[in-house]
């Protein structure tokens, strides 16, 4: 499976645990079962991890109802169900937004062309601040810009853009 769906899964499990998520309803938790039961086997320990938090959780049980929405899946829940789930109605942070390592960020945010590689920022986020402040460009030994402290002005043409970073 893939490292990256395995680590999705991890972060959303842990998190609906953080927040004290119990899927006690049997309809809810059976919704459950079938989502992680579209990951194959490696859907089993989160599913025992989210069950286990509730007052009736039988590893037996657990196991048994695992193993019948294996066999039984057709496919209409799967594991971003879950994360839909977690996102909507647990608030979760998604985590796309949380976890961006080099190689994701690069390709999801970098398309090449024949001058060299453009930067997509919409989807660019910060996650930790920079250790220290790490001059971008200077005049002399005074810094000009740093990292942290600028900004992108996007408009229509024409509309004074220029004006507005001279000021």
């Amino acid at each position: 499976m893939d490292t990256n769906l395995i680590q999705k899964i991890d972060y959303y499990v842990t998190e609906a645990l953080k927040k004290g998520y119990v899927p006690d309803e049997y309809s809810e938790w059976t919704l459950r079962a079938f989502e992680f039961a579209s990951l194959g086997e490696e859907g089993r320990d989160p599913f025992h991890r989210i069950s286990s938090t509730s007052s009736k959780y039988d590893f037996n049980t657990c196991n048994n109802k695992f193993s019948e929405c294996l066999k039984n899946h057709n496919g209409q829940r799967n594991e971003v169900s879950f994360y839909r789930h977690c996102t909507d109605r647990l608030q979760i942070v998604p985590f796309s937004k949380v976890h961006r390592t080099e190689s994701t960020f690069k390709a999801a945010n970098t398309s090449s062309t024949q001058e060299g590689t453009v930067m997509k920022w919409r989807d660019f986020v910060i996650s930790k601040e920079p250790p220290e402040e790490i001059p971008l460009n200077k005049i002399g030994e005074a810094p000009i810009a740093t990292s942290g402290n600028h900004s992108l002005v996007i408009g229509k043409k024409k509309s004074r853009k220029s004006l507005f970073l001279v000021l």
